[in-house]
């Protein structure tokens, strides 16, 4: 009987924690084989940055010098939408007498329990789950016991990166190489993947590049507030990433903006702000707007959104207070 490992997920971009974290399961679990299965479509994601047959190129390259680990593209082969019951049947019924193992990391096994009957993925593979630096997961790892009658396998495993930051530093030119496996950054500028829209193409022209780097921190965190809270993901990430849009404008280029003769000098940029991303940019949302107009004080009877990107902009982490 073999041990076969089952890794799966978007790899929008593959990076170099997905390349460490199956590693470590490997070696850990004392695995005979990984199979990583990048997806066609995720349930829980509407868009993707690169298309499938690149996201597998890229899946080739980080891996394709590692002993052991091989990249199967049967759930980008499949049609519509990947579940995972249904990868983990098929690899039940290619390899039945070996051991599965389904390996997630630590927010996938927060959400395992909404998934598309995860009881026929518990039942047919063991779960074992990488955490993540910061996160912590008995409180997701006993209800996962409770609902599926035994403790998933936890390694310790401190990650720092995720694909949705990397996508967000490549949109707004930040450096990204030592995120990436080797070979993957050099695919992803020959193909020009991850290309700015107008959002981003705007930021990039009016900011510093540590204030990129905050503001992906800000869009992280509010993305993650988000999520908790059950507010609109893309709202909060919009309104994230254009909060400080105008730090580095000047109201004067802006001859049909008006604003209090009182208003302190620090937070014009909000309004400012708010004004850019409507007459600039084209952001009608009002919610959004709002958003960035009071992100800085705050209001009284502020929204939800408006108290996510508040308190993102105060607590993302390269924050040093």
């Amino acid at each position: 009987m073999k041990k076969i490992g089952l890794f799966g997920g978007s790899f929008d971009p593959v990076h170099v924690d997905h390349v460490n974290m199956c590693k470590e399961f490997k070696n850990s679990l004392l695995l005979d084989e990984v199979i990583v299965v990048p997806a066609r479509l995720s349930p829980f994601k509407t868009e993707s940055g690169a298309s499938a047959s690149d996201r597998l190129e890229m899946l080739r390259i980080a891996f394709g010098g590692i002993a052991g680990v091989t990249v199967s593209d049967y759930e980008i082969c499949s049609d519509g939408v990947n579940y995972s019951y249904k990868t983990v049947g098929f690899f039940k019924e290619k390899f039945p007498d070996d051991e599965l193992f389904f390996l997630i990391g630590a927010d996938s096994l927060e959400s395992f329990p909404r998934w598309t009957k995860p009881d026929v993925i518990a039942a047919n593979a063991k779960i074992c789950v990488a955490g993540r630096l910061g996160s912590s997961v008995e409180k997701s790892s006993a209800e996962f016991e409770k609902k599926f009658g035994y403790k998933p396998v936890i390694l310790d495993f401190d990650g720092y990166c995720s694909s949705t930051e990397i996508r967000e530093r490549l949109e707004l030119g930040l450096k990204t190489a030592a995120y990436l496996p080797k070979g993957v950054f050099e695919y992803i500028t020959k193909k020009g993947l991850y290309e700015p829209d107008k959002y981003h193409s705007f930021m990039r022209l009016h900011s510093t590049e540590k204030r990129l780097n905050h503001t992906v921190g800000v869009m992280l965190t509010a993305i993650r507030y988000a999520e908790a809270t059950g507010a609109d993901k893309n709202k909060a990430k919009l309104a994230a990433l254009l909060h400080d849009c105008a730090k580095y404008l000047s109201p004067l280029d802006y001859p049909e903006f008006s604003i209090d003769s009182d208003v302190p000098k620090p937070v014009v940029h909000q309004y400012l702000g708010a004004y850019v991303a409507k007459n600039v940019l084209g952001v009608n949302d009002e919610e959004i707007l709002s958003a960035i107009a009071c992100h800085t004080t705050g209001k009284p009877e502020m929204s939800l959104l408006d108290k996510i990107i508040l308190t993102a902009d105060l607590l993302e982490p390269a924050r040093s207070f």
